[in-house]
């Protein structure tokens, strides 16, 4: 049997939103408020975002500064797998939180690719 290469099949994913505009922190304490569970999860987003500034972190973690580049909003990220930190345009799976320690919005990546996109549905 064959494998094919990942890069040949694009993935699916399935977001919420897709405009950083949408993200505040009135909407983030409303969802913080909702009860998510098995076949209702919290939301995802997708997007493309300038990095603006990166800051590895110990553990293999970083700290980036990111701009979306649909309406130029500003948010701070941290990345969880972020051992190899990503170009200048990236595109960026991700989730949003209030940060407990300054309470503004930080987005929250799962994923970070290239900017080949991957297959988005709503």
């Amino acid at each position: 049997m064959r494998r094919l290469c990942q890069t040949l099949i694009p993935a699916t994913v399935e977001v919420d939103s897709f405009c950083s505009t949408d993200i505040t922190l009135a909407g983030l304490r409303q969802l913080d408020n909702i009860v998510w569970g098995n076949g209702f999860s919290p939301p995802r987003y997708a997007g493309y975002f300038s990095v603006l500034q990166t800051q590895p972190l110990n553990g293999g973690y970083a700290r980036l500064r990111l701009r979306d580049m649909a309406d130029g909003g500003e948010f701070p990220a941290i990345y969880f797998a972020g051992s190899e930190l990503p170009a200048e345009e990236v595109q960026v799976l991700y989730s949003v939180e209030i940060n407990t320690y300054n309470q503004q919005p930080q987005l929250i990546i799962e994923k970070i690719i290239g900017l080949p996109p991957f297959v988005v549905t709503q």
